[in-house]
């Protein structure tokens, strides 16, 4: 047992983070205590916060990107799920992003608001003829952006190049030109 003099309460040794400099091994208030200090803290002092972290980052640049890297590819399924979970809470940021990774490799005229205008107005699949839906969920028949002539083949993201099709026809094509 301990006592956080922050909260004036006896807790578990499990309630305090570790210390190594302190002679008990403990840090010296409790974690609640010590997580109310650091969000009032940081509130009240959010640029300098938001300073120290970007000296931080710029620092220690390569080491933070090889230890990311390093796990996500010791936890590809957690990663995973993390991914899919932003994108499914920012679908807007998604297709923009992937909007920019494509316009980086080749010229484009596409926009995301043109996109997003593309995606509203086509309603049936002009590969198999069938009512596309437009969910967050896999579904055979969701909406899935196509290029006529793929990227790979030397394709371009280009307004007359993309189109959108249902995802099983789009996985048919898997690799092939034909419209």
């Amino acid at each position: 047992m301990k006592f956080c003099p922050k909260c004036r309460k006896l807790k578990n040794e499990i309630d305090f983070h570790k210390n190594k400099a302190r002679t008990d091994g403990y840090h010296l208030w409790c974690k609640k205590c010590r997580k109310e200090e650091t969000t009032k803290y940081r509130a009240t002092h959010a640029e300098q916060v938001k300073i120290a972290k970007h000296n931080y980052y710029e620092n220690n640049k390569q080491t933070i990107i090889s230890k990311s890297d390093e796990w996500v590819k010791n936890n590809k399924p957690k990663s995973r799920i993390i991914k899919n979970r932003w994108k499914a809470n920012n679908p807007e940021s998604e297709v923009n992003y992937r909007h920019k990774r494509r316009s980086k490799c080749k010229q484009t005229d596409i926009t995301g608001a043109w996109l997003k205008e593309l995606k509203e107005n086509t309603e049936i699949c002009i590969l198999c003829g069938n009512q596309m839906i437009d969910s967050k969920k896999y579904h055979p028949l969701k909406k899935s952006l196509d290029h006529i002539l793929l990227l790979s083949k030397g394709g371009t993201h280009t307004k007359n190049n993309v189109r959108y099709v249902c995802i099983l026809c789009n996985a048919k094509r898997n690799g092939k030109h034909k419209s």
